[in-house]
């Protein structure tokens, strides 16, 4: 997993600094991994995320303020 996700920070971010609240590479991680899962559009890509919120938090820099529920 650790490979996966330094792999993702070779990722240029285009996005605006200030509009930005999740790093790239973890937006990319979640997606991914949401896909293999079989996860078919941005919904069940969320749902994915909400259900498996604390075993992202050990992989990726998820805000510790923000809660995906």
């Amino acid at each position: 997993m650790t490979e996966v996700l330094n792999f993702l920070e070779m990722v240029t971010d285009c996005r605006q600094e200030k509009k930005v609240l999740h790093k790239m590479s973890d937006v990319i991680a979640i997606v991914f991994l949401a896909t293999l899962v079989n996860a078919d559009g941005w919904v069940a890509i969320e749902i994915f995320a909400k259900e498996h919120e604390q075993f992202l938090r050990r992989y990726l820099e998820l805000p510790p303020w923000h809660t995906l529920s």
